[in-house]
């Protein structure tokens, strides 16, 4: 992917295959090498069952000659996908989760070549009646979208919320496999 200097006052794209770069992947599964995401760093939080971690993965799919080689997912790496991440890597993940975040962000260095399975997913961010933050699905998977009108087949990757704002749908990464 090539970069060129933008003025920051007028983003409008002037390629069509640019716009294309947005489209999340289709759903389904892709061979990808696993990395920490750059410039980010593990975070750490206590819910209801204690302590967990939250490791910023990127997973560059390989598929070449693919319309989606190169393309990058994103993953935050909870509890399960870290076991899921360790095990596609050959290896058993730790019952603790101090030790099972060691071995993820161990393996993410090694930059492992593994499957993922994805769909695409639109939510937007409300607020309830306790005055809480929530996130609420408008789309799971990629047939659910609505069509476009003028490409029967091809489906609209941009929704509109309950309140009119549009929110883009994102390939979600359901589960790691080994390859």
């Amino acid at each position: 992917m090539k970069t060129q200097d933008v003025d920051l006052n007028n983003l409008e794209l002037t390629d069509e295959q640019e716009l294309e770069e947005f489209v999340p992947p289709d759903d389904g599964t892709y061979t990808v090498i696993l990395k920490l995401q750059d410039g980010k760093k593990v975070q750490m939080g206590n819910g209801k069952r204690g302590a967990f971690f939250l490791i910023p993965v990127q997973a560059n799919i390989m598929e070449p000659g693919s319309k989606f080689d190169k393309r990058v997912l994103f993953h935050s790496a909870f509890a399960g996908s870290q076991a899921q991440i360790i095990k596609a890597a050959g290896d058993k993940p730790s019952k603790f989760p101090s030790e099972r975040a060691k071995q993820t962000l161990a393996i993410l260095q090694s930059e492992p070549i593994v499957k993922v399975t994805t769909r695409w997913r639109a939510q937007y961010k409300d607020i309830d009646a306790e005055g809480k933050v929530v996130y609420k699905e408008i789309f799971a998977g990629q047939r659910m979208f609505p069509e476009l009108v003028d490409e029967p087949g091809v489906r609209q990757y941009i929704v509109e919320t309950p309140f009119g704002e549009e929110v883009s749908a994102q390939a979600e990464i359901l589960k790691f496999a080994k390859v």
